[in-house]
């Protein structure tokens, strides 16, 4: 029972120990050469919460850098990015200046208080395509997993008190390390988009203009913005091509939102609102 436990015990350590130098490592971006985010140029990510930074390799060799917002928890986000818009629309202001959040879900995603009469906001998102966004998903997911189940400092502690050095230089030696030292969760090949960006778009909001809800005239669609490839001269071709087929719908106003990282609040935050209609 002693050697099981003792077993035991060096492999949570070489697992652990990866984990933890992974979750240790100061979140930046590597120094090889790549083009940066054509959404948001160089960015500082020092001190920022909330984002993910992804690197494409395409068929040419090139390496281009996406930085996304990434929130574990799905109810949050849709609330960052509400809060981000209503900044934008105070700063330009659009709709009044002061907002007040009235209800949640009921049935829109929120209805608005603003100086000028009351309005909804209803979220959504597009993906390049159905397994890129169970992927997109699942990398946010884990991320929550690995920040709330991390082990602590006393974890640490206490398993070092069980395994003597003799015994953890043997369980190295003659042991792989658990790959969790990397800086990124996920690697995995993208199969590219699965129709055209107006086909996502149009499909996401015609959804959203089904469901049986009323107010539809005064609810905004904000479009998240998660695909891997979209650039903002494919934004202006999008309001172009889209344009008479958006004004047929009966939502007051569609806007694509890309978000780059935002603490909690929505606050020390950098996103980018691209208005389709």
């Amino acid at each position: 029972m002693a050697r099981f436990v003792k077993r035991y015990l060096s492999h949570l350590v070489v697992c652990i120990g990866s984990l933890h130098k992974a979750l240790t490592k100061r979140r930046s971006v590597p120094s090889f050469a790549y083009q940066l985010d054509p959404f948001f140029g160089r960015v500082e990510l020092s001190g920022k919460k909330n984002f993910q930074p992804n690197f494409l390799i395409e068929r040419d060799g090139r390496i281009i850098l996406r930085i996304r917002l990434s929130v574990k928890n799905e109810r949050l986000k849709e609330e960052i990015i509400a809060k981000h818009f209503l900044k934008y629309l105070h700063q330009e202001g659009e709709r009044g200046r002061s907002f007040e959040i009235l209800k949640r879900d009921k049935p829109w995603d929120f209805e608005i208080q603003s100086d000028s009469g009351l309005f909804n906001i209803e979220i959504t998102s597009i993906a390049d395509n159905e397994r890129h966004f169970i992927w997109l998903n699942d990398q946010d997911k884990m991320g929550g997993l690995l920040s709330n189940k991390a082990p602590t400092e006393r974890d640490f502690d206490i398993i070092k008190k069980h395994v003597n050095t003799e015994f953890r230089e043997r369980i190295r030696k003659n042991f792989a390390e658990i790959g969790f030292g990397g800086k990124y969760i996920l690697i995995g090949s993208h199969p590219g988009i699965q129709g055209t960006y107006e086909d996502m778009i149009f499909t996401a909001i015609q959804k959203k203009a089904l469901k049986p809800h009323s107010g539809k005239e005064s609810t905004i669609i904000l479009i998240e913005n998660r695909t891997s490839g979209m650039n903002p001269e494919d934004i202006l071709r999008l309001r172009a091509n889209l344009g008479s087929k958006l004004r047929s719908l009966p939502f007051s106003e569609i806007w694509i939102y890309t978000g780059c990282y935002s603490d909690d609040d929505g606050n020390n935050s950098s996103f980018v609102l691209n208005k389709l209609k």
